[in-house]
């Protein structure tokens, strides 16, 4: 184990709170899950069984992340799904990453690639060991780990560590998963993903828990989404935030329970995602 790794959990006196778990083998979770066909109508990510030559089974069966279940990888292609985590409420987290992989192509022309953004999509980093509070730690080549043929389930852990002094205090991290290949044809699989878990270590922080369970319907919509408040004890107005794909934000306005009507017909087609207070949940608009 990399002592960079220990260290980091030697210096937390934290406790471990708001984890979320995306195994691909029910519905927990996916809609923090956002494959991009908007920028790349052929978008290679997939979630399913895999299918393929070296990539044919799951870490946890029976389903994965993967650039395509059952087809190589083709040239030019860059391909991306979004990953949102928003289950922290204080300043005062580290937040962390982990997921289990594997790769399997031409090694530094074809690779994959880890962005984050503290803003919601205004700015985007490059996860790298070298960023300010970012431990990258794996057993495989930690600046280019997402490359090359790599055929074992490798443990990947992204930890953030100071997250407010270097990013400044935001209360979720928009992740971008990027596939690249080049101009040569491969026959290779590519890149595979499984139960991938996203957490926070918060120190002096007393989790809070709050479901305001309301309903959106319709969803797929078009001109207006109508949102009932499902929870007789939600009484004051509520902040509602609409998310384009990329992270912009798109509408943002105060409701009032028990009942409000969004007029949205100035969003583009496409998948939103939106937070109502401490909920968080994807929308379809057509």
């Amino acid at each position: 184990m990399d002592f960079k790794y220990i260290l980091f959990f030697c210096l937390l006196p934290f406790g471990t709170l708001g984890q979320e778990v995306i195994s691909f083998d029910d519905t927990s979770n996916l809609d923090l899950i956002i494959i991009d066909t908007l920028s790349n109508p052929n978008n290679i990510w997939q979630i399913g069984k895999p299918q393929k030559g070296s990539f044919n089974s799951a870490y946890s069966d029976p389903n994965v992340m993967v650039t395509d279940t059952i087809n190589p990888y083709p040239i030019n292609d860059t391909s991306v799904f979004y990953l949102w985590y928003t289950e922290h409420k204080e300043p005062g987290w580290w937040p962390t990453l982990e997921f289990k992989f594997k790769t399997d192509t031409d090694s530094l022309n074809d690779y994959g690639e880890i962005q984050f953004s503290p803003d919601k999509g205004s700015t985007w980093f490059k996860v790298e060991d070298n960023n300010p509070g970012i431990s990258v730690n794996c057993n495989c080549n930690r600046n280019n780990p997402f490359t090359g043929r790599n055929l074992h389930w490798t443990d990947m852990f992204i930890g953030f560590g100071n997250w407010d002094d270097n990013y400044g205090y935001t209360d979720s991290i928009l992740f971008k998963f990027i596939f690249y290949s080049d101009n040569i044809p491969d026959v290779k699989d590519g890149w595979i993903i499984d139960d991938i878990k996203m957490y926070d270590y918060i120190s002096n922080i007393v989790e809070k828990n709050i479901e305001l369970k309301i309903n959106i319907n319709p969803n797929p919509a078009q001109e207006t989404i109508r949102i009932q408040f499902l929870d007789p004890n939600i009484r004051d107005a509520q902040e509602l935030k609409i998310y384009s794909i990329t992270g912009q934000l798109v509408i943002h306005q105060m409701i009032n329970p028990p009942k409000s009507e969004i007029n949205i017909e100035t969003l583009e087609p496409g998948v939103y995602m939106y937070t109502i207070g401490d909920q968080r949940g994807k929308m379809v608009v057509e």
